[in-house]
């Protein structure tokens, strides 16, 4: 399975990321395939609004070998609440999200904000063919000094063929991955646990790196 993900993260998504250079009203990305999420991010009392959306922009489709494939990258955009209910830009990213990898291979985007403003971002990426394997893939921010801080990470994948399935869980605030191997179909095949620490790096800002390709 592990080279199942490497297969479908292996892109040319490697150079280090900005802030986008055009800056999209919240009416702008709802008008595009989007998702979004409210909650207080800053704990200042106010809800705040994280979106997902991906361009429509024609000039980004590329025809390969007869398939035609959606090469527009998703942007990540941060609106701050107000007292009046509405939405300021805050922050946006165009490339802390990966495209669509290929033909055959989707990408669906979750985002949630709990009641103490953790952000979580969700990547469930899934083969329609040529691969059993489906993968997930959430990260988990935190608002601090100023910015979004990456403080977790899970990494689920199974195979719906045979039911084999692994997680792994990193807490970068205690340093340890969490390592469990299973299968989702058999509930006799007891689930393997496994610990250990991960080096102490400092923490990840959100826009610093592709999620996906981690």
């Amino acid at each position: 399975m592990k080279k199942y993900i490497a297969l479908i993260f292996i892109a040319c998504w490697c150079s280090v990321l900005h802030t986008v250079a055009q800056t999209y009203s919240l009416s702008q990305l709802r008008a595009w395939s989007s998702t979004e999420a409210v909650g207080d991010l800053d704990k200042d009392g106010i809800n705040d609004l994280v979106i997902i959306a991906t361009p429509d922009f024609k000039e980004n489709f590329i025809v390969e070998d007869g398939d035609t494939i959606d090469a527009n990258v998703p942007i990540l955009a941060v609106f701050k609440g107000k007292k009046d209910g509405s939405y300021a830009p805050w922050r946006q990213y165009d490339n802390a999200l990966p495209p669509k990898p290929g033909v055959f291979v989707i990408i669906y985007f979750s985002l949630d904000i709990n009641d103490r403003g953790v952000l979580k971002v969700g990547l469930e990426y899934f083969a329609s063919a040529g691969s059993y394997g489906s993968s997930n893939i959430s990260y988990v921010y935190r608002f601090q000094n100023g910015d979004f801080y990456l403080i977790g990470e899970d990494n689920k994948s199974f195979m719906r063929n045979t039911g084999e399935a692994e997680t792994y869980s990193y807490n970068y605030l205690t340093h340890k991955r969490q390592i469990v191997r299973y299968n989702m179909f058999d509930d006799k095949v007891k689930p393997r646990e496994t610990w250990s620490n991960i080096p102490k790096k400092p923490l990840k800002k959100l826009g610093s790196f592709i999620m996906g390709d981690s």
